[in-house]
């Protein structure tokens, strides 16, 4: 943070840290801290200082989501022993890996490989295929659970993530849904 700048950081235990969804973890800067002990905007859910507050005594001011603690707690020991760099050179082979698959089933990819992202793939569906219809085929024919679009492509797009605790075979299994399923639904 201090190298880059960053005032405030914020993650959820889902963004690539192969643990379960249900926690946001947010760092703060001194500088950024120091702004928001003088601010006197209302706040309630979201109050840092209350969740400070209740750290200092190891403690959190609501029921914490504890099987997603000792989820994290197993992928963070998994992570120290597999090596960051090592990690993250394994997601840039899935996305490779995972976008040359995809062209060879005759998808289309939604951004060109120098801006793909290593933590998860957006696909345009085949012409006439709607992407909602196609996601529930593949969720409950082939129990493949995909996401669709977000903000302007909502309803244009399928996203397929591939961060965290995910393998080749795993995107394997996606590929062979996408197979079978596109030729009922094209």
């Amino acid at each position: 943070m201090d190298k880059l700048g960053i005032d405030v950081l914020v993650t959820a235990s889902q963004k690539a840290w192969m643990s379960s969804p249900g926690l946001a973890m947010i760092a703060v800067s001194p500088y950024a801290w120091e702004k928001h002990q003088l601010s006197t905007f209302p706040r309630y859910y979201f109050d840092l200082s209350l969740y400070e507050k209740f750290g200092q005594k190891n403690q959190t001011p609501a029921t914490p989501a504890v099987s997603v603690l000792f989820s994290l707690q197993t992928a963070l020991r998994l992570m120290k022993e597999q090596d960051r760099d090592k990690i993250f050179k394994k997601h840039l082979e899935l996305k490779d890996y995972f976008r040359e698959q995809i062209r060879k089933i005759g998808l289309k990819l939604v951004v060109d490989d120098k801006e793909a992202s290593p933590t998860v793939t957006s696909i345009w569906p085949p012409e006439g295929v709607d992407e909602a219809s196609w996601r529930k085929l593949l969720r409950e024919k082939y129990n493949t659970v995909i996401a669709g679009g977000m903000g302007g492509l909502k309803g244009k797009i399928v996203r397929v993530a591939h961060m965290g605790y995910v393998s080749k075979k795993d995107l394997g299994q996606v590929l062979i849904a996408f197979k079978k399923s596109l030729k009922e639904i094209t």
